[in-house]
């Protein structure tokens, strides 16, 4: 579903390749102060891909239990540039950059949403390599219509 709506407005919509995902900051992502916990934030990036996985048709439980595969973050980097904060509206775009058989590369972004509008300068920005490993955790190659299904997102005729 390239640059479409997904069929699930709860999963999000593609623009420009980039998926987007809203959603608000609630009180258990948050310490006294209200400002979200580092570790949260790993946990949001994480809802957004799923999301935009699911918007590419690619269930997550279906892989397991068809191809007997799993998806794990093999490696992530995380800037934090400024909090977000209780009851913030927050959008986190999701780009993939690269596909291979054994390895898909993501950045992802963290916006505030002000006044209905997307916020141009991200609160975080995480880099991130996704794995496929097997039932017995080794890594193993994606299977076919994984990587068919991030590739149709087009990320290499970005102009990069």
């Amino acid at each position: 579903m390239d640059n479409r709506e997904s069929k699930d407005l709860i999963s999000g919509v593609w623009l420009n390749n980039i998926h987007r995902f809203r959603t608000r900051i609630y009180y258990d992502a948050t310490d006294a102060g209200g400002i979200v916990y580092h570790a949260d934030y790993l946990t949001l990036a994480e809802h957004a891909r799923t999301e935009s996985l699911r918007s590419c048709e690619i269930n997550q439980i279906d892989i397991l239990g068809e191809q007997g595969v799993s998806l794990a973050v093999r490696y992530c980097s995380v800037d934090f540039k400024k909090p977000a904060r209780l009851d913030d509206l927050i959008e986190i775009q999701t780009e993939f950059n690269s596909v291979s058989g054994a390895k898909i590369e993501a950045n992802q972004t963290i916006h505030k949403i002000t006044n209905g509008i997307v916020d141009e300068g991200w609160l975080v920005q995480l880099n991130v390599q996704l794995a496929c490993i097997n039932s017995r955790g080794r890594a193993t190659r994606f299977p076919r219509v994984v990587r068919q299904a991030i590739a149709r997102m087009n990320f290499d005729n970005k102009g990069r």
